[in-house]
């Protein structure tokens, strides 16, 4: 589940309903789980302590599946903790990684 339906943001995030920047965290966990075979942030503190540190971001997966900078990029654009800091439908289709082919 998305980090903001957890409340797991801060005060400083303004609290949000169900909006399509939780589709689009989903979307992230299902891209991210098909090309690792793992989930992004298992059960347990993982989802917690990213949104506390977006450096804690599960990169690692990812280079070891063979995807490059800018694929992972987009993955973290898509898993951003903040709701407000995702990437929208639109932006998300639009992204070098996707109109090249995700090479």
């Amino acid at each position: 589940m998305a980090p903001e339906l957890l409340n797991l943001l801060d005060s400083y995030e303004p609290r949000s309903d169900y909006t399509n920047s939780v589709d689009i965290w989903s979307a992230g966990c299902i891209v991210y789980h098909l090309i690792t075979g793992v989930v992004p942030f298992p059960p347990g503190t993982s989802l917690i302590k990213y949104c506390e540190d977006k450096s804690l971001f599960p990169y690692d997966a990812l280079f070891d599946s063979g995807i490059k900078s800018k694929g992972a990029k987009f993955l973290q654009q898509l898993l951003a903790a903040r709701p407000s800091a995702r990437l929208s439908a639109t932006q998300a289709l639009k992204h070098n990684w996707i109109i090249s082919g995700m090479s």
